[in-house]
């Protein structure tokens, strides 16, 4: 029963450092691995902000591009309505005229 690795043979002895070494050699690699897994799932949520953003965003110029089709609309709604009530008044003042010859 060996307890000390100073205890054991040279062989074993090298057998433990060894041991000892990869089992720093593992601990460093899963650091690492587990900073490359915080990075990781720093980017993604990056980027599922930014693929929110995005879908705000078209959702906005959606938005504003229906409000300038209505706003189109109306436009051309009251052109309509200008260009009517001139022809009206056109149409009056050629008939007081009419009246005024008659």
């Amino acid at each position: 029963h060996i307890t000390m690795a100073e205890d054991a043979d040279p062989g074993t002895k090298l057998l433990m450092d060894e041991v000892v070494e990869l089992k720093k050699e593992l601990l460093a690699k899963d650091r690492r691995l587990e900073a490359a897994t915080k990075e990781l799932a720093a980017k993604e949520a990056f980027v599922k902000r930014s693929i929110a953003k995005e879908k705000e965003a078209k959702k906005a110029l959606k938005e504003a591009e229906k409000k300038a089709r209505t706003a189109e609309k109306a436009l051309a709604e009251r052109e309509g309505a200008i260009s009517k009530a001139e022809a009206e008044r056109e149409a009056m003042a050629q008939q007081l005229k009419d009246n005024e010859a008659a």
